[in-house]
């Protein structure tokens, strides 16, 4: 009969390899949430494995803060040189640490990636370098989406340019060691099929940027600040994120306003520090669908058609004592004045007690929320603790208002473009399944139902707009991409449990 430890050998000898027997576009999905060191040691695993890590077509390489340089320098070199010749490169990430690679590596690997058909590029130097670079280099037919965390004024010169007629997507972010904030100008030209543009902590006051993109659908300004008095020329702009914008002039001037004017804004979300709190925005949005702030700031907001508003103060006064915290108060129920035409309200706990601690400025004046449905509280506020000038307030002007409490457990909802770009989700996803075994599969299959459902509602919303065709291509070919991904994850599982 022979002993245990035969009869268990013979049971691993007839045990099926399942992740083995997985197409290679599916390893190579899973592989693209690892860093490169990371997919190159899964060569050991097994003859199948041994190959898989040269046509893999996502790249990742992390600071690799604990390695030396003459380490950092092999392992690029050796990715680059041992790789398929025919294989393609269809997203590169490098992040370049002090131990990085030297300029010259770094341009012969982008090259490189460049020729192997590349479509995301994210490059971050995360130290004071010296290294300069043409804005030439990174020239592409293909590249449709491009990071950058570097230092501009080295990156580009006056006559220097780039030619990315196919690309989408650009964040720029200025380095934090980086003592210069100022954006070349020659960084927002020559990009005819930008849809996406995302500015992190840039200087406009010496930009002669004419801030016209007639193509741009989704806007993101984090920490930008010196605005120049401009008409903002934004068309066919459906999401504007403000966070932590700075004005140029003094916000005292009644004239002085930050003007918006876009004729097809859908999202628009603005957040402020206390520091901040002087900062005013007039906008025009006759088609605006949610609104979304955190912070007080002074407010015009032109929206008719406007459907839901979420307000917070979450941890935005700090340690403010609330003596001083009242005349804030006095400007946000300015603000809450300005949605009158919003038909679901969501207040978080700071914000409703706010507006609880004024409630006596409330008494008497008729509720301009005449399209109310619903106003959504925190799960630790309930509707008999609102006082009765305020709720008079909120739900007086309509007849079909309610109250509700939201539970517990309610995730935040993400704007939409979060819910579009998937990379944090299936972040989360892949440490779900290596902490939850099985339970991480079922989260991954009900994150691309969510996924894929927002793709649906944006592919309506884009219907409605004849004028704007690529976009809504772009977007029905990436329903389609989840909806294969999701119908092999789905049939490896039932494969498994056969």
């Amino acid at each position: 009969m022979g002993s245990p430890a035969k009869k268990k050998m013979r049971v691993l000898d007839t045990e099926v390899d399942r992740l083995s027997s997985l197409p290679d576009d599916l390893i190579h999905k899973i592989l693209s949430f690892l860093d490169a060191k990371e997919a190159l040691r899964t060569s050991v695993l097994s003859k199948r494995w041994k190959l898989v890590w040269t046509t893999l077509p996502f790249l990742n390489f992390g600071e690799y803060q604990y390695s030396s340089y003459l380490n950092t320098c092999s392992l690029i070199d050796h990715v680059m040189k041992h790789r398929h010749r025919q294989s393609h490169i269809y997203q590169l990430s490098l992040c370049v640490s002090k131990n990085g690679p030297t300029k010259g590596l770094v341009q012969q690997f982008i090259a490189h990636a460049i020729s192997r058909n590349l479509e995301n590029l994210s490059l971050e130097l995360k130290y004071k370098h010296t290294m300069s670079y043409k804005l030439s280099t990174l020239s592409s037919k293909l590249l449709k989406k491009l990071t950058l965390g570097v230092r501009l004024e080295d990156f580009a010169s006056e006559s220097d340019r780039w030619d990315l007629p196919a690309l989408t997507y650009l964040h720029l972010k200025r380095p934090i060691w980086d003592g210069k904030y100022n954006v070349p100008d020659s960084c927002l030209t020559c990009l005819p099929a930008l849809r996406t543009l995302c500015l992190d902590n840039w200087d406009f006051s010496k930009s002669s940027f004419s801030f016209s993109l007639p193509d741009l659908t989704t806007l993101r300004l984090s920490g930008c600040c010196k605005f120049p008095r401009k008409i903002w020329n934004f068309p066919a702009l459906l999401s504007l994120e403000l966070d932590n914008v700075v004005l140029m002039w003094s916000c005292m001037d009644i004239s002085a306003h930050l003007q918006f004017s876009f004729p097809q804004l859908l999202n628009l979300d603005i957040r402020t520090r206390f520091s901040d709190s002087k900062v005013s925005f007039q906008i025009s949005a006759p088609k605006l669908y949610n609104f979304r702030s955190v912070g007080i700031f002074s407010m015009r907001l032109e929206a008719p058609v406007l459907e839901n508003a979420n307000m917070k103060l979450q941890g935005w006064f700090g340690n403010l004592e609330w003596i001083y915290r009242k005349r804030y108060y006095l400007r946000f129920q300015d603000m809450l004045s300005q949605l009158g035409n919003a038909k679901n309200l969501t207040f978080d706990l700071e914000s409703i007690e706010a507006l609880s601690m004024i409630s006596d400025n409330f008494a008497g004046k008729p509720s301009p929320f005449h399209n109310l449905k619903c106003i959504k509280l925190p799960h630790e506020c309930s509707e008999s603790s609102i006082p009765g000038a305020l709720r008079s307030y909120l739900i007086g002007g309509s007849s079909a208002g309610t109250i509700v409490t939201t539970f517990p457990w309610g995730r935040n909802e993400k704007t939409l473009d979060e819910a579009i770009i998937n990379d944090a989700c299936a972040r989360n996803v892949l440490e779900g399944y290596q902490t939850k075994g099985i339970e991480g599969i079922e989260i991954l299959l009900d994150s691309y139902q969510k996924i894929q459902r927002k793709l649906v509602v944006r592919i309506i919303e884009e219907k409605y707009r004849a004028e704007c065709k690529e976009p809504l291509q772009e977007l029905a070919k990436k329903f389609k991409d989840l909806n294969n991904d999701y119908n092999k994850i789905v049939e490896c599982v039932l494969d498994g449990s056969k």
